[in-house]
């Protein structure tokens, strides 16, 4: 048996629960890309065991495991009301290939098996420096010899400043008990601050008047658990990497890949981090210090695990790509990245790309199409494609994937979504598609998906919406009116339902 402490304590997260959501840059799929990029192979990721450490209430490795079948995911925690939670959404979905476990990081045994992939997102830098070494054991001693494991963790220099803030907060809250009194208390003292610590000429004021920006975007309760925990221990990278190689765990790359390319600085900077670092550590660190990087999503293998550092064309080849940037700038304000190219193949490759968008093709798939959009045919043509595709995969605006889709992008006669789209629908307005992104739900949007069932048409979805209003679930406005009944209410509802449905399949939810 796993050896368990007997009654595990209660947590901050028990009293306060961490905000459910479910983190793309952690998702199996993501690690193994990296871990193909630089020459390994790691387990397909649609038979595969996940051990997520700290999971919370399974947010985030219960849609892999609805997405992924056939492959085993276990979480563990410490927080009984947080496992509670995610056990009844496990039961509702009827999962058999994942289990939440309550289990004290340090009591962990061998008896959990090996893993091959380990994610432990937020919860490094919030844990003593023996539970550090014990986690980086358990990726040690836990993953497969190909595996990959995921940490992430805050970092300096960019903490230095964050630090001295929450330092601050903490003064000012320490006589406080109740967690919402905390942490309005923090904000008052961060507005009081930015209000009377002037910003000309002063960095310390530019500081904080960016700091307090970013603090009132977060929930009380992220707030609460990412910067006024008894407990934050941000290191240099150089630090952590140390750590791991002390157990015998090596770099391979970073969740965000963009972050690990130097192209992304002036001609000068390159050139200086080129001439003072001698390898991919001090390099990484260099870099750290010129963008003054407050978090890292680190990922580690095996000390003995080769690792080809060398990318070139031939490294896209395997994957599934998919791009949503434009080759043209077309004078909209659609936020949307632009691809300047002027060659015909790659012109109508990523065209096309954008067509398809959000679904993926295969390379060779994206080769055959490239050439016949454009009439070429040159020998060179395929490498070219993938010497761009690396280019824009490292600027971020393209995505590698081991897999084939899991989603489809047209609306069917009878739509649907994933059982799990609408059981989290039922109670927060943000879900998990079918890539691991979070799509944000109105209230209409939210009731609309539970009849996407399958089994329903768009008359039958039209008649369903109708009772909704009819019973006052819902309301519908147009021009300042509220329709309750009669054809002008169902012309209105067809129009939102036509969007809705077009707007699912453009956010990968549509599964049917």
């Amino acid at each position: 048996m796993t050896a368990t402490t007997a009654e595990p304590k209660l947590t901050s997260y028990d009293e306060v629960p961490y905000p459910r959501q479910a983190f793309p840059q952690t998702h199996p799929d993501r690690l193994a890309t990296i871990a193909t990029l630089f020459g390994l192979k790691p387990q397909a990721i649609d038979n595969c065991r996940v051990l997520e450490l700290a999971c919370a209430c399974g947010d985030n490795i219960i849609p892999m495991a609805c997405t992924f079948p056939q492959s085993q995911f276990v979480g563990v925690d410490l927080s009984s009301r947080e496992l509670a939670e995610g056990q009844k959404l496990i039961d509702s979905l009827g999962l058999k290939n994942i289990e939440l476990k309550h289990l004290d990081i340090m009591h962990i045994s061998e008896d959990l098996g090996k893993f091959d992939y380990i994610i432990a997102h937020g919860i490094f830098s919030w844990g003593s420096e023996e539970l550090q070494d014990r986690l980086l054991e358990i990726c040690r001693k836990h993953l497969n010899p190909n595996g990959v494991a995921y940490i992430s963790y805050n970092t300096y220099p960019g903490w230095h400043y964050r630090g001295m803030i929450r330092d601050m907060m903490l003064y000012h809250t320490k006589e406080l008990k109740q967690p919402a009194e905390r942490a309005q208390q923090a904000r008052a003292l961060l507005d009081f601050l930015a209000n009377n610590v002037p910003t000309e000429n002063s960095a310390y004021g530019i500081m904080l008047q960016s700091e307090v920006q970013l603090l009132r975007q977060m929930t009380d309760s992220y707030f609460l658990h990412d910067h006024l925990e008894e407990m934050n221990k941000p290191v240099y990278f150089h630090q952590f990497i140390e750590r791991a190689n002390n157990h015998q765990l090596q770099f391979l790359g970073e969740a965000d890949f963009a972050t690990m390319i130097t192209s992304n600085f002036s001609k000068e900077v390159n050139e200086t981090i080129a001439r003072i670092s001698g390898d991919i550590i001090r390099t990484e660190q260099y870099m750290d210090f010129v963008r003054n990087r407050t978090f890292r999503q680190t990922l580690l293998v095996h000390a003995e695990t080769p690792v080809r550092r060398a990318l070139g064309p031939l490294s896209v080849m395997p994957f599934n790509v998919g791009s949503r940037a434009k080759t043209s700038n077309d004078g909209s304000n659609d936020g949307l990245p632009i691809i300047n190219t002027t060659d015909p193949m790659l012109k109508a490759a990523f065209d096309y790309l954008a067509e398809v968008w959000p679904a993926t093709v295969k390379f060779g798939d994206l080769v055959k199409v490239a050439r016949e959009r454009s009439n070429t045919n040159g020998p060179n043509d395929a490498e070219l494609l993938a010497g761009s595709i690396l280019s824009a995969y490292a600027s971020g605006v393209c995505v590698l994937r081991t897999q084939q889709d899991t989603f489809i992008t047209r609306v069917t006669e009878k739509p649907q979504v994933s059982h799990l789209v609408r059981e989290q629908a039922k109670i927060q307005e943000r879900v998990n598609n079918q890539v691991h992104d979070a799509i944000q739900l109105d209230v209409v949007s939210r009731h609309f998906i539970q009849l996407l069932d399958g089994t329903r048409d768009k008359d039958q979805l039209l008649e369903e919406m109708v009772k909704l209003v009819k019973d006052d679930v819902i309301r519908v406005h147009q021009d300042g009116t509220l329709l309750q009944d009669g054809e002008q209410l169902r012309g209105a509802l067809r129009q939102s339902i036509d969007f809705m449905l077009n707007a699912f399949a453009k956010s990968a939810l549509l599964v049917g």
